[in-house]
Parts: structure tokens; sequence; C-alpha cells
């Protein structure tokens, strides 16, 4: 429509730009002009895009007539061509446009352009994992995107973030999904939904054509997807990839919702995004990438396999490990899982420790992991030595105060068990000394050899206390049981109110159920904790009735409210 032609012939020519002036104070304009100015959006609109690109503010004095300005100016008088393509030209490229948004919505003109933003302007959200307001968090979302167009800090993100940001074609309909993915809060119900219903009224309101509002409407519905699969999933699950890859489809969405899935997380603030994190969501990208974009062949999980047992081989050399076909036999009895998801330098370290290692013995060992400020332990032996060893292990960490973020549980056909937690030591403000690694692995061996016993471990423990009552503005413990992601297990979702020994008691409640914890994810946002658990019933096949179900849940549920009950934990 020529309104619209018109508008983009004159922010191209920029001829509206020549009448603002930069200074050291910010942008302003000569007082002659200021009234052109201030009865315009389009002319305000273009003071916030000559701003941005000066990477500077509007000067004070002029702020305070915008701001005057906009409070007497209707929403439609925003909504001509011109002041629509000025917003679009803002958000289309990283560099100061968290600061400009900022200054928007601090002068009111941003609630012109979208008002249902003024819903979560200062809303408080209650939970400790949020620590900033709705809208305040919004913004550090797209400060913490657009850093990834600068230079890498030491503790920066990683290179795949960074080309995947530089790779997306259409950064102003990310960082508009950016700006609105929160922004159901305002209203009741599903916040992604109620997110998704506003961002088709914004993008039909800014003039984007239909498919470009329909991915604005994909980002903000979905933009909780991806951390949900990467961090609770099995990603070595071909029918999981495969159920992502459908979802979003296209690579350039796919870069999207990593990028934004990235910068939600870590703008939540100081310390909320991991090393573990980003290794758990950049595997998942790389992996759903190479399927939407055929760059390489995706190996089936047999060929997968086969290639994993000859770097086995290469990894070993010539050593023979406890007798000739030894090691051929290890690796034919070895879980498909574990095969897959294991580098197999570190197969090749297991099977030496296994080749040394008694039928009724144990072996513990703990290493610090360089990088992500994690410690990992892992745990071989035989299942036959004891019953309940991951839930066994789980209780000697949190006996010691030691954090959970993964475990790797595996039982290959041949009864060995080889288990590994990944874990924090808070204990420690640098990697634990060798005499803490020490102290942790022995502290394994004695429980799991019946030498010592979880419960007298946490009686003698008794530094941590007792465990402080569950608020009462805690989420209450909701138990979910998922039998669709998985073809081989069924994965238990525990949502609770984060308290010690809780991984411990839930494992428990799991072994005295039958079932057999094959894997977990374990993320703990602040004073919450999200559990996932694939697990499989004694005899090996994923959970079928529906009544078994309930009964999961309900054991469950009543295991974690009644932790802080327990005189032992």
């Amino acid at each position: 429509p020529s309104p619209w032609r018109r508008a983009a012939v004159r922010l191209l020519s920029g001829r509206v730009d020549g009448m603002f002036v930069p200074g050291p104070e910010g942008v302003t304009v000569p007082a002659s002009l200021r009234e052109r100015l201030l009865s315009d959006p389009e002319h305000i609109l273009a003071l916030f895009a000559v701003a941005k690109r000066h990477r500077s503010g509007v000067h004070h004095d002029l702020m305070d007539r915008v701001r005057s300005a906009a409070e007497v100016q209707g929403e439609a008088a925003f909504r001509a061509p011109g002041a629509l393509l000025r917003f679009r030209e803002i958000l289309a490229q990283p560099g100061h446009l968290a600061e400009t948004l900022s200054s928007m919505h601090a002068s009111g003109v941003l609630e012109k352009l979208i008002p249902e933003f003024a819903a979560v302007t200062q809303l408080v959200q209650f939970n400790r994992y949020h620590r900033y307001t709705v809208d305040r968090h919004t913004l550090e979302v797209i400060r913490t995107a657009e850093s990834l167009a600068g230079s890498p800090g030491p503790d920066g993100p990683g290179a795949y973030l960074r080309k995947a940001y530089r790779e997306i074609h259409r950064r102003d309909l990310l960082h508009l999904a950016m700006l609105l993915h929160d922004i159901g809060k305002g209203a009741r119900g599903d916040h992604s939904a109620a997110g998704a219903g506003i961002a088709a009224a914004v993008g039909t309101r800014l003039g984007y054509a239909r498919d470009d509002t329909s991915l604005l409407i994909f980002l903000v519905r979905e933009h909780l997807t991806m951390e949900q699969v990467a961090f609770r999933r099995d990603l070595s699950d071909a029918k999981v990839l495969l159920r992502f890859a459908r979802t979003v489809a296209t690579a350039e969405t796919l870069r999207m919702l990593y990028v934004l899935t990235y910068s939600d997380v870590a703008g939540v603030g100081p310390g909320s995004w991991t090393g573990w994190k980003e290794e758990l969501l950049t595997d998942l990208y790389l992996k759903v990438l190479d399927q939407l974009t055929g760059s390489r062949e995706v190996p089936s999980p047999d060929e997968r396999l086969e290639v994993v047992r000859r770097e086995v081989r290469a990894a070993l050399g010539e050593r023979t490990l406890a007798g000739t076909g030894w090691v051929e036999d290890q690796l034919r009895e070895m879980n498909r899982r574990y095969a897959l998801v294991t580098p197999p330098g570190t197969i090749a370290r297991h099977l030496e420790w296994l080749a040394d290692l008694a039928p009724e013995d144990v072996r513990a060992r703990g290493e610090n992991q360089p990088g992500s400020g994690a410690t990992e332990y892992t745990v071989l032996t035989r299942e036959s030595v004891t019953l309940g060893i991951f839930s066994k292990i789980a209780g000697v960490l949190a006996a010691k105060g030691l954090g959970v973020l993964r475990a790797q549980v595996d039982t290959w056909s041949n009864d060995v068990v080889v288990d590994t937690f990944t874990v924090t030591d808070t204990f420690f403000s640098g990697p634990p000394p060798a005499s803490r690694l020490t102290e942790v692995e022995e502290a394994i061996r004695d429980v799991l050899l019946g030498r010592d016993t979880v419960e007298a471990l946490f009686r003698r423990h008794r530094r941590f206390g007792h465990e402080p009552p569950v608020p009462p503005l805690a989420e209450p413990t909701q138990i979910e049981v998922d039998q669709e992601s998985s073809d081989a297990f069924t994965v238990v979702e525990v949502f609770a109110h984060d308290r010690h020994g809780l991984l411990y008691a839930i494992a428990e409640a799991l072994r005295e159920l039958g079932l057999n914890v094959h894997s977990a994810q374990v993320a703990t946002r602040l004073d919450q904790v999200l559990d996932v658990f694939y697990v499989t019933e004694a005899d090996g096949r994923p959970v079928l009735e529906a009544d078994r179900v309930s009964v999961i849940r309900a054991a469950l549920t009543a295991r974690i409210d009644g932790l802080g009950e327990r005189p032992d934990i």
C-alpha cells in the first residue's frame, strides 16, 4: 500500500534523521524543530532509532518532553506506517537494543506500540528463581542475546550460540519474540498460550506478513520447549529428536529457539546459566540441525554403535584386558544407550577399571570437570553387590552436602553397573581438593559394601542442621508420568520445593515401587527442583497400566511431602 511505500522511502532516504543532533548527553533536536518532533510519532520513533544507531540515549530534557507527548497521543497515532517501520528498524539489529527499548519503555512509547506490555510492567514473579520483574527480565533477555554479537568473554557462551545468532536472517522477529515471550504472564492461564495470542495481534498490528506473524506466534508459544527437551529428555533417544525436529521444522526456527532459550535462561540472573546447561542445549541443537539441514548424513544407531566400538578398540590399543576376547565380550554386553552417550575414550577407561575390579567390589572415582565448575563421580560395580545402588549413591552425595546436576545410570546385560553423577560441591569456591574426592569415594564404597549406611552418614553430618519447613507459598509437589516421549522407558517428572536429601528420598521411593532408574536429569532453580527419571518396571518394560501410574504419583508425593518428618535426613 502507498502509505507503507512512502514511509519506506522516507526511512531509506534518511530525510527525517537530519533533524537530530547527537551530543555527549544524548541525541536532541534544535528548539525550532521540537514541536514538529513531538507532534509526529514517526519522528519520535526516528529519535530512538538514531539514538540506538549512535549507541546513545535521548537527552534528558527532550526525554521529559517525549514522555509528556506520548501521554496525550492515542495509540492509533503510533500505528502509522512510518512509526511502525521505525520500530521494526530498531528491532532489526543488535547493539544498544536493550537500552533503547528500556528508554522507550520509560517514556511510555513502547506501550503505545504494544499496549499489552503495560500488564507486565513491574509485575513481580512469586518465586525465587526469577530475580527480576517481568519487564526487567524481558529486557535482560534481549541484552543477553545481543551480547552474542560482541567479542566472547572468558565466561561467555560458546561458539555455537554465537554462530547461530549471526546466521539468523530475521533478527527483528527474534528480538520481538523475546520482547513478547513472557507477556502472557499479565493474563490468566498458561502464559505461553496467552502470549501466543498477544503475539498474533502484535504481529498483525506491526504490519508483518502472515508467515512472519506465524513464526512470531510459534516462538512465543514454544519458548519453553527446547529447554524442556534438552534438560528433561534423553537426547540419545531417536524418538525424542524426531519429535522435536518435527516441531521446529526449519533450521532458521531452530536457530531462533536455540538463542531464545539460552537468553531466557541466562537472563534470569547471575549464575543461572551453567556449562552443563550449555552442553545439553547445544547437543540437542546440533543433533536436530543435522536432521533438518542434511549437512551430513546422520548414521543409524547400529552404525553409530559400530563406530563407537572401533574407537574404543583404538583407544585401548594393543592392550589385552582380563584375557583374550574379554573386551569384545564387554562391548557386546554394554547397553546401547551407555555406548551411544559415553565418549569412546571414557568407555575405554571404564573397561580398564572394570578389568581390575573383583566381582564383589566397588570402584568409585571422582574427577573435577574443567570449565564447568562441576565434579563427576563414576561408580563401577555389579548389580549383585547390593540392592538400591542408585538410591544409596544419591544418599551418600546428599549426606556429604553435594548437589546433583545429572545422573546417568546404566546396567549392562552381564550385571555390570556404571553410574555417573555430575555434582556441585558448595563447600569449595574452586575445584574440590583431592582429599575431598577421596572422602566421597570412600563413603560411596563403604555404603555399597555394607560397611556403613546412608542413615548413619546423615546422623554424623550434623553440620547441615535440621531442614527448615517448606514455606507456605511454595508450589505444591507435582508428579507427571509421561508414557509417550519414549518407547522403551516411562518418564517420571517431579516438581517440588528443594530441600536436603530430596533426590535420595525420590530414589528410595522409586526403589520401593519396584522401578528401575535408567537415567536422571536434575535441575534446581534456587528453591524449586525439576527431577526427571527414565524408569522401567522390574521386568524391563515401561509402565503401562493407569492404576500403576496413580500408585506412582501417590507414593512419590507422600514421600516428598513427608521428607522433613524423617529424623535421619
